[in-house]
């Protein structure tokens, strides 16, 4: 049996975490330029670099 330093199984989660929130940042601000894309507001541009 292999034996895992201490320390390697919470490194490995924060980068799987990490990888994680950055996958749904860039699906939420997509989703957020989608469905602001066609107000008739000008302020509405800028609320998906905000949310």
């Amino acid at each position: 049996m292999k034996s895992i330093k201490p320390g390697r199984g919470p490194s490995l989660q924060g980068f799987v975490g990490s990888i994680t929130a950055v996958v749904f940042g860039i699906f939420w601000m997509g989703m957020v330029f989608s469905i602001t894309r066609d107000s008739p507001f000008g302020a509405t541009r800028f609320f998906p670099f905000l949310a």
